[in-house]
């Protein structure tokens, strides 16, 4: 439904392709780049002075935060930028600055309250629980839960997810997509076999 008719409190964000995303309207986004048919949900603050990369399909549920600014520094008196507050003649730069985007893969699921941290790469198929910090890589399909985050199980075998990776759905055509509705309907938990026999070109 979401194609043609969005629930009105998102609104619709035109892909170059001429595919669609949809960020809610209660949310602070800036620096972000976000892939087709990817939704953010409510309450969701994802900016900063580095980009944010988000690929196909993900899902955002609300109160995540992902920040990329300049971390304050820390070895000095204060970390306050006394420079830039009261003029105060300092010789060290007042934050770190190295550039510390963050990359979100495609399919990627993050739970409500979720805490992304600047630097990081968030794998295809991962999921993310609600409330956990990441602070490091995160493999594709792992299930990451926790602060820190730490990988908790992987969602399908490792053939399946090299299967997956091979296939990259979220690339596909619209209509094509719409096509392989058993593909989709396939338990990957149970599933061993080629998911290539079950694709309809």
């Amino acid at each position: 439904m979401w194609l043609t008719n969005p629930p009105p409190d998102y609104n619709v964000i035109e892909i170059p392709n001429g595919d669609k995303a949809y960020i809610h309207k209660n949310t602070n986004v800036g620096n972000l780049t976000i892939g087709r048919f990817s939704y953010i949900h409510n309450h969701v603050v994802m900016t900063g002075h580095f980009p944010i990369r988000m690929g196909a399909f993900c899902s955002v549920a609300a109160n995540v935060y992902c920040l990329t600014y300049e971390s304050h520094q820390i070895k000095y008196v204060t970390t306050s930028p006394l420079q830039r507050i009261l003029g105060v003649e300092t010789n060290y730069p007042e934050c770190v600055e190295k550039p510390e985007g963050v990359t979100i893969g495609n399919d990627v699921y993050l739970g409500d309250g979720a805490r992304i941290m600047p630097g990081v790469t968030i794998g295809n198929g991962c999921v993310v629980g609600t409330r956990a910090v990441v602070t490091k890589d995160c493999e594709p399909y792992g299930v990451y839960v926790g602060v820190p985050a730490k990988l908790k199980k992987f969602r399908f075998s490792p053939n399946i997810i090299a299967q997956l990776q091979a296939v990259e759905w979220w690339n596909w055509p619209v209509e094509k997509i719409r096509r392989n509705a058993a593909f989709f309907n396939l338990d990957l938990q149970q599933f061993e076999g080629n998911l290539s026999d079950h694709i309809v070109d």
